[in-house]
C-alpha cells in the first residue's frame, strides 16, 4: 500500500487535534439540558464524524431545536478552542508529506470556521489552501456519505488515496470510496472490513518509503 499512495486524507477532530472530548463534553452538557443523558464517551462512540446537526435532530426530535443547540455549541467551544492539543507533531509530519510530493487534506464534520481557527493558532494553517479543506458546512451529506472525501480526492486515483480517522462513520465513507483506511485507535469491529488500525500518527512517516 505505502509506495501508492499519493494523497494523504486525514479527519480533524480526534485525529489531527485532540478535540473529540471537548466537543463531546459540551454536547452531553447541552443535551442534558434537554432531558436526554449520553455520557461524552457514548457520543464520542456513536457519533464521532457525524454532523452534529443530524445526530442532533435526531435525539431532539426537531431539527429547529436542534439548530438553536448547536449555534449555543459553537459559541462555547469557540471560547475554547485553545484546549486542541495536537495528536503528534503536526508541523513534522505535514513537512514530511510535503517533502514526499505527497498531498494532504482536512475532512471534517466541523465547520470550516472551528478548522481555520484551530489551525491558525496551531501555526498550522500555511499548509493548506481552500482545496485541501472541507468543512461539514462545506457539503450537502456528511459522513458516512462518501461527499468529504470525494471532494478532496483531486484527480486521484482511489487506491492512491489513504484516509486517517477515528470514527466509524468517516472509515465507512473512506471504504465506500475505495480509498485505503487507517484507524486511530484500538481495533473494534465496529469498523468496516478492510481498515488498519494504528496506535499513533507518528507511524504515518513509516508508511512510505524512505
Amino acid at each position: 500500500m505505502a509506495h501508492k499512495i499519493k494523497n494523504v486524507l486525514f479527519d480533524f477532530d480526534g485525529t489531527l487535534f485532540d478535540t473529540q472530548r471537548l466537543h463531546s463534553q459540551v454536547e452531553s452538557e447541552l443535551l442534558g439540558m434537554h432531558g436526554i443523558v449520553l455520557t461524552p464517551e457514548e457520543i464520542t462512540k456513536t457519533y464521532s464524524g457525524v454532523r452534529t446537526e443530524e445526530f442532533f435532530a435526531d435525539l431532539l426530535g426537531s431539527r429547529e431545536l436542534a439548530d438553536a443547540v448547536v449555534k449555543k455549541k459553537r459559541e462555547i467551544l469557540f471560547g475554547r478552542c485553545g484546549e486542541a492539543e495536537e495528536m503528534a507533531d503536526l508541523d513534522q509530519l505535514f513537512s514530511f508529506l510535503r517533502s514526499k510530493d505527497i498531498l494532504f487534506g482536512v475532512g471534517t464534520a466541523s465547520p470550516q470556521k472551528w478548522v481555520d481557527t484551530i489551525l491558525q493558532e496551531k501555526g498550522l494553517f500555511h499548509f493548506f489552501d481552500r482545496r485541501s479543506i472541507v468543512a461539514g458546512d462545506m457539503v450537502t451529506k456528511g459522513k458516512p456519505d462518501p461527499e468529504t472525501w470525494l471532494k478532496l480526492q483531486r484527480n486521484v486515483p482511489a487506491g492512491e488515496c489513504l484516509v486517517v480517522e477515528d470514527g466509524v462513520s468517516g472509515s465507512v465513507a473512506a471504504v465506500a470510496c475505495g480509498m485505503h483506511c487507517a484507524v486511530l485507535g484500538q481495533p473494534d469491529a465496529k469498523f468496516p472490513d478492510g481498515v488498519i488500525f494504528i496506535s499513533s500518527l507518528d507511524l504515518i512517516p513509516g508508511m512510505f518509503p524512505v
